[in-house]
């Protein structure tokens, strides 16, 4: 049915929609980007990644929506100033007046505009469905009525309502059961699109990050220019604070210029998640670094505690010792001071230190002692590995003690002091000895380590 007058055309406040979705969408753009300010430490967990939407597509949205309101307002001022004027034509009040069908066209493309631009940033520019939807509806208006104008907000509103939910989808919100229930069945459906935003904004408070990000998304509220927001964003973001160090206030003044510059939200808190991620990975690097070298320095004080330790054991062995010892090969006679510098056994020596308790062997002369050795070093340098030696029945391999040592494990388990001939001796037995004498599991590769044979940092080596 056509209406004849003015008061009966098909205007519509545009109003109607009021809260708009300005607030839908600000009330829930930042809570994915509510960054904690930057305090003790910078952290990547405190600039978390950003979900289906960005803040910058929200806010898009929000303008573009805004923006299509004002010229829809503004169009429908217009029609109808042009409608009381003379050059409208003449109004018959009548039916099939031609000023009103005129005028209602007008108005009915006006709503076209504001329900179908071709704005990217428009709220429903990714949903097909909504465009194929309202487009039908405008074919198969011939004269517009009143009831073709409801039927067009009835179908905006129906798809702005699953604009909002798909939001609280995007934002995990839907895991709460309150909320979750309160966009799911029929109670969604009757309350209008502004009671649900505000009941889900009411119900998501408590997942505000803390009350600074409840204010910064209230504050947006009343913005509309990126100078505007880029004042919030500094405060939120980029605020100094007494105790922050030299690295926080430069890493903060950097990307409040950035703001300043209105570099957009998203592109400037992914330099700043970027940035943050590797200022962590240096200390994290840095702070290896450091451990490894507190590591070697522990390492280095226990081995020289331990040689302090030999040295301690070997003095007070000497201070134990007899007045006077004989020289070690049997048909020599001399007596010997043992706590004067002497040729002495430097393998038995550095055994005497690790609990072998077979003693010292001295001799008065370096020719003494090559004429005793063969018959010592069989003696007194046999190895643990005993008829299973590679050697055997040799006591190692011949004039070689370099490779020697003791079984490690043992030591540290107090079992005993176990001598082998050489590492490769040690290995080849090592199954059969750690049977008898490893008290844990000797399978263990860090279980199984051979000591070896060092003189004494004071001993002197003659050739």
């Amino acid at each position: 049915m056509m209406f004849m007058s003015n008061e009966s055309s098909i205007m519509q406040d545009p109003h109607h929609d009021q809260p708009t979705i300005t607030q839908s969408e600000h009330q829930f753009q930042t809570q994915e980007n509510s960054v904690k300010p930057i305090t003790d430490q910078i952290t990547t967990q405190e600039l978390s990644q950003n979900l289906i939407k960005t803040h910058d597509q929200r806010l898009a949205h929000a303008d573009a929506f805004r923006a299509a309101k004002k010229n829809l307002q503004n169009s429908l001022k217009f029609i109808d100033e042009k409608s009381l004027s003379s050059s409208s034509g003449y109004h018959w009040g009548q039916l099939f007046c031609q000023s009103c069908a005129a005028k209602n066209q007008m108005i009915l493309n006006a709503y076209k505009e504001y329900f179908l631009a071709p704005e990217p940033s428009a709220w429903y520019a990714e949903l097909s469905e909504y465009r194929d939807e309202m487009n039908a509806r405008f074919q198969d208006i011939k004269s517009p009525t009143k009831q073709d104008l409801k039927d067009l907000h009835a179908i905006s509103r129906k798809m702005l309502r699953k604009y909002v939910l798909n939001y609280v989808h995007d934002l995990n919100l839907s895991n709460d059961t309150e909320i979750s229930n309160a966009i799911s069945g029929d109670m969604a459906q009757e309350i209008s699109v502004e009671q649900l935003i505000q009941k889900i904004y009411d119900l998501s408070e408590p997942y505000f990050p803390n009350p600074d990000a409840k204010k910064l998304i209230m504050d947006l509220q009343a913005t509309d220019t990126s100078a505007e927001r880029a004042s919030l964003y500094i405060k939120y973001y980029c605020m100094i604070l007494p105790d922050d160090v030299s690295q926080q206030k430069n890493f903060k003044a950097k990307y409040a210029r950035m703001f300043e510059n209105q570099v957009s939200h998203d592109e400037v808190l992914t330099a700043m998640r970027k940035e943050a991620h590797h200022l962590n990975s240096q200390k994290l690097n840095a702070l290896h670094k450091e451990l490894s070298e507190l590591q070697l320095a522990q390492s280095a004080h226990l081995k020289n505690k331990a040689r302090k330790a030999e040295k301690d054991q070997r003095i007070q062995n000497r201070e134990l010792s007899p007045e006077s010892v004989h020289c070690n090969l049997k048909r020599c006679a001399i007596k010997l001071n043992p706590k004067e510098e002497n040729l002495e056994c430097a393998l038995c020596d550095w055994l005497n230190t690790k609990g072998s308790g077979k003693g010292r062997f001295f001799y008065c002369t370096a020719e003494h002692a090559e004429e005793d050795f063969d018959n010592h070093d069989r003696n007194e340098h046999q190895c643990a590995a005993g008829d299973r030696c590679l050697h055997y029945p040799q006591p190692g391999p011949p004039g070689d003690t370099s490779a020697s040592g003791i079984c490690a494990s043992c030591v540290q388990s107090r079992e005993g002091t176990y001598y082998f001939c050489s590492e490769h001796c040690y290995r080849h037995n090592i199954d059969w000895h750690a049977n008898r004498y490893h008290i844990f599991d000797y399978q263990r590769e860090d279980t199984n380590v051979l000591e070896y044979f060092r003189p004494l940092d004071n001993m002197k080596i003659i050739p």
